[in-house]
């Protein structure tokens, strides 16, 4: 430090000379930093994909078997607001993170997943033993007391398992497997107590259609070569006289017998097999065509098409739209792409990225599922979305006579504080209305207004 000038005024000046040492502890340290969750101390999500996708290529390389566990609390957050306060919940997290590592074995990661949820890779382990390892650690953690301050909690824990082995396609494929595999852990233990760990299988695994996971593969592969898709138009009402015609886009796949199938039960066996981008592909150019038709007409509508996660992360896809609206002629204004709560929350960098360049092209986006977060609210400081569509949950729960009513209002004026369009779903009767209409809910949808059907015409002016 000396005294300088700077144009002609007296200044400080500060050296700060470049440091010529070996860097390498420096680096290892910022390395780890970017691995690490901070309020657990364990690896992070990021780390777990990387260990993941070395896994997956040595289980295909080598044919050896591994396994990744789900490990997961029910109640979690309602637990601790009842009896110490959510501002106390990421310090028994932390504790529950150390009982948890005290389980892992040499060549094991532990991982964060999400706000209640972890995930132990094992990478070298067989079938038979991952059942009874995700057995033991349930029982296990369900053992272990909690103790802050004198006051002391216990949880269930579930665990759902994937096995990693030489036809796992794609780092994704074993945390879908998990997830599911924790899905029906859960609703298995309803009929039976005891039962506390599940081992995904695809044999096993079918949709209300009653197909095995690679029936739905299959179809899934003859829909994309024969076109075998169909699209539905559910309308989305304005209540505060929005002269703007909206639509959601809904997707069925066509069976042997001509019925429409759910996104539900293929969507996810689409994942997997990697083809959920084309399948987005072709829902955008088919709508963008029937959208440019129906406007031909005078008709000022706008439509809401639903991406996926792997779409989300696609980055040829923004690109590629603005090619695809050029040749239909049609302005981007006109469509709006909506994106799940959670898909973002898991890919925040990639949604900003994403939402901004399908911004610059004139489209506006949505989020949908929105509040079911620990914190909904922090993705809209980073992710350009004009609309948000709260989870369906709110609006049921108002219907049925569950939850508290000041729910839905209070997170809707908040999503009106960061200046959002709201659009609350599953409206399936009037005695809501009033309730939506005072809370200034911009837009509804559901079966009181008309179910998803073949083509845009609600008469929006009789309900105008």
């Amino acid at each position: 430090m000396r005294k300088s000038q700077y144009e002609d005024e007296m200044c400080i000046q500060f050296v700060v000379r470049a440091n010529n040492t070996d860097n390498s502890e420096l680096e290892a340290q910022l390395q780890q930093i970017r691995h690490q969750d901070l309020v657990t101390g364990l690896h992070n999500k990021n780390y777990l994909i990387e260990k993941l996708e070395g896994t997956v290529d040595d289980a295909i390389s080598n044919h050896t078997t591994g396994a990744l566990l789900y490990i997961a609390m029910t109640d979690f957050l309602e637990t601790v607001q009842q009896k110490m306060g959510l501002a106390s919940a990421d310090i028994v997290l932390g504790t529950i993170a150390a009982q948890a590592k005290a389980l892992v074995k040499n060549g094991e990661t532990l991982c964060r997943f999400n706000e209640a949820g972890f995930m132990l890779l094992i990478p070298k382990i067989n079938v038979d033993d991952a059942q009874k390892r995700g057995e033991e650690i349930a029982k296990t953690m369900r053992s272990q007391i909690v103790d802050i301050d004198g006051a002391t909690l216990q949880f269930l824990y579930y665990v759902g398992i994937a096995i990693i082995n030489e036809t796992t396609s794609t780092s994704d494929t074993p945390v879908s497997h998990a997830l599911k595999a924790l899905e029906l852990t859960i609703t298995r233990a309803q009929k039976d107590k005891n039962v506390v760990a599940t081992t995904f299988e695809e044999e096993v695994e079918a949709g209300k259609s009653g197909r095995s996971a690679k029936e739905i593969a299959k179809m899934v592969q003859n829909a994309l070569n024969r076109g075998k898709f169909r699209l539905l138009f559910q309308p989305i009402l304005s209540l505060r006289g929005s002269d703007k015609e909206h639509y959601e886009v809904l997707l069925r796949m066509v069976d042997e017998d001509n019925s429409g199938m759910s996104p539900n039960e293929f969507l996810d066996v689409a994942a997997e097999i990697g083809a959920t981008t084309k399948i987005d592909r072709w829902v955008i150019l088919e709508a963008i065509k029937l959208l440019a038709q129906h406007r031909a007409a005078g008709n000022n509508t706008r439509l809401i098409i639903n991406l996926s996660r792997e779409s989300l992360k696609d980055t040829t896809l923004p690109p590629w739209l603005g090619v695809a609206f050029k040749a239909a002629k049609l302005p981007p204004e006109a469509i709006i792409f909506q994106l799940q709560e959670n898909d973002i929350n898991d890919h925040l960098n990639i949604a900003k990225s994403f939402t901004s360049q399908v911004k610059a092209l004139g489209c506006e986006c949505s989020i949908s599922h929105f509040g079911c977060a620990l914190n909904p609210f922090s993705a809209l400081e980073h992710v350009s979305a004009l609309y948000i569509k709260v989870d369906g949950s709110f609006t049921q729960e108002l219907q049925n006579g569950g939850g508290e009513p000041e729910a839905l209002g209070t997170l809707v004026s908040q999503i009106h504080e960061h200046e959002k369009i709201t659009i609350v779903p599953f409206v399936e009767n009037a005695s809501v209305l009033s309730k939506l209409w005072q809370s200034g809910v911009h837009y509804i949808q559901g079966y009181y207004l008309q179910g998803p059907a073949e083509s845009m015409d609600y008469d929006f002016d009789t309900e105008s």
